[in-house]
């Protein structure tokens, strides 16, 4: 059993689907319960493990359980597409820890290809390719793994991801903007949004409107 009934993918609009699936994301980063982290797609780490390294859990015996289920009792640390996965994991449909190969050993990593593609390919039913491979981008700061290795030759996207990085240092910073750009733009990532010098001009302009208005 999962957590609840699981809405069907088909009963909404797409990009409401993905809308739902970032808003649950933000939850579970505000809940600590997903800890943003780059190099790894998923993590399963004992709860409350917080900063300190702990080994992966086991999951050999939870092969039947439903993958939300399993992961809300324990803490997990997850890049971009990680994330989705988690919460599109607590949303839509139901997927088993044994659906993806070699999660039972507790992590989904670029390394371990079969599992790594199968959450890929789960998510393109939510995200276009390139939808995702900006999303990795942006987030790894190059665009690297196993969508972002599409665009690896691509420099629009290698200098807009290394703008991302340096304006948003951290990873739960960077994952953070992604999500709310995502929600901002009704289900599609428009990273120059994020990083456009045009938006600092605009801020800059009111606040010399409103020091003029102040007799500065």
């Amino acid at each position: 059993m999962g957590l609840h009934t699981y809405l069907k993918l088909k009963s909404v609009p797409q990009n409401i689907a993905r809308i739902l699936i970032c808003y649950d994301a933000l939850l579970q980063l505000r809940q600590k319960k997903v800890r943003a982290r780059k190099g790894k797609y998923v993590v399963v780490k004992k709860k409350n493990a917080g900063d300190s390294w702990t080994p992966t859990i086991n999951l050999k015996n939870k092969l039947n359980q439903q993958i939300d289920s399993v992961l809300d009792k324990q803490q997990c640390e997850a890049c971009a597409l990680g994330t989705l996965f988690i919460s599109r994991a607590r949303i839509f449909n139901q997927i088993k820890v044994g659906d993806i190969p070699n999660f039972q050993y507790g992590e989904i990593t670029f390394d371990a290809s079969q599992s790594s593609l199968t959450l890929f390919k789960d998510l393109q039913s939510y995200f276009s390719s390139e939808q995702l491979s900006l999303i990795e981008s942006c987030f790894e700061g190059e665009p690297i793994g196993i969508a972002g290795q599409t665009s690896c030759y691509n420099n629009d996207i290698r200098g807009i991801s290394e703008r991302y990085l340096n304006k948003y240092k951290t990873a739960e910073s960077r994952l953070i903007a992604i999500l709310k750009n995502i929600i901002k733009n009704n289900g599609l990532f428009i990273p120059q949004q994020n990083i456009s010098r045009n938006r600092k001009k605009k801020v800059d302009k009111k606040e010399t409107v409103v020091k003029q208005n102040q007799g500065e």
